[in-house]
């Protein structure tokens, strides 16, 4: 499985953000691709592809400081270890990519 963008610590209120925008205080990690980030789904061309988009509703900000690397990064196993270790509901919708 890819992970194409893996977040923690984004506030429980109303947040607005512009296209591209990160909320304030959230932690992002490194995606499969190995950059920090978002990295759009791919499928080759005239390939459909499933992705599934899970939202993780925590019951407390996480310290990511025993999983963040020397060079600054979050590996997005370990924040989604994290995450899991600390979660008391869960929100998924399937959807699909097709390449033209």
């Amino acid at each position: 499985d890819r992970i194409l963008w893996a977040m923690a610590n984004i506030s429980g209120g109303p947040v607005a953000l512009g296209e591209g925008a990160t909320p304030p205080d959230v932690v992002v990690a490194t995606n499969s691709d190995g950059n920090v980030g978002y990295a759009p789904p791919c499928p080759s061309t005239g390939e459909r592809r499933q992705y599934l988009m899970t939202v993780f509703a925590l019951d407390r900000v996480l310290d990511t400081a025993g999983i963040t690397e020397r060079d600054g990064t979050i590996d997005a196993d370990a924040l989604l270890t994290a995450v899991e270790m600390s979660t008391f509901d869960i929100a998924e919708s399937t959807f699909y990519v097709q390449a033209p």
